[in-house]
């Protein structure tokens, strides 16, 4: 028996499904949570890119790497039917420990670099709403629609200029909201609130809450006026009243 094989045999009711090349490195994913959409999941990616040049100049340039990534929604689906006699423990075994699936890239869409994406915890519009923060300092929201299984763009804005966004987080955690708060980071060390109401994104404050990179940023769900935010140094956990 394998080395791996035995490690696998150790974490009962942890198995690969599927794996996939996702070419660029992946840096976030995330689960669709809104009933009726939780086959779904998004995948972000980043990478650096070296800048087109002439392969016949020789000289250096100072041009800095670019950073891309793409966007995927892929689908998950169950092709096992799950009997309804659920005192027949062999059929509960099965169905929880070997489902069999398959796995749909349904979109991808080249973007700048993606360092965070998040959904929204609850429906906004009748529709389930994705925040993504990149490379190029924007916040982007995007929705799902239903028909075509696909996202589309709703808003965005410019987090701030020669900046990375990093991170961002949904007020909607624990408390459900038709015009729930966003909280961004970023690479200058800022912190960005902005409101979102009847599909219309509002920027309402910036402030700066660490001296570097602002690697991430989270509602205290319980006391939605309170957002805590970190950097890469010891003891450098901030806590914002806003």
């Amino acid at each position: 028996m394998s080395e791996s094989i035995s490690v696998w045999k150790t974490t009962p009711g942890i198995r690969t499904l599927h794996s996939v090349n996702t070419e660029y490195s992946t840096d976030s994913v995330e689960c669709c949570p809104i009933e009726g959409a939780t086959d779904l999941f998004v995948c972000g990616t980043y990478q650096l890119k070296d800048p087109e040049t002439d392969k016949h100049d020789n000289t250096k340039t100072d041009v800095p790497k670019e950073r891309v990534g793409r966007l995927y929604l892929y689908e998950l689906k169950s092709n096992q039917k799950v009997s309804n006699n659920t005192n027949d423990p062999e059929t509960s075994k099965t169905s929880r420990q070997c489902p069999d699936s398959t796995l749909t890239e349904l979109q991808r869409t080249e973007t700048a670099a993606i360092l965070d994406l998040k959904w929204c915890h609850n429906r906004l519009d009748d529709r389930p709403v994705l925040g993504i923060v990149n490379a190029s300092g924007q916040l982007l929201l995007e929705h799902l629609k239903a028909e075509t299984n696909s996202l589309g763009d709703l808003e965005r804005d410019v987090i701030g200029e020669e900046r990375l966004g990093l991170s961002l987080d949904w007020s909607t955690g624990k408390h459900p909201s038709g015009s729930p708060n966003i909280v961004t980071s970023d690479s200058n060390g800022c912190l960005t609130l902005y409101h979102m109401d009847h599909g219309r994104l509002t920027k309402e404050r910036q402030w700066k809450a660490h001296d570097f990179e602002a690697w991430i940023a989270a509602f205290d769900y319980s006391n939605t006026n309170i957002v805590l935010s970190g950097m890469y140094q010891k003891n450098k956990l901030k806590t914002s009243i806003i």
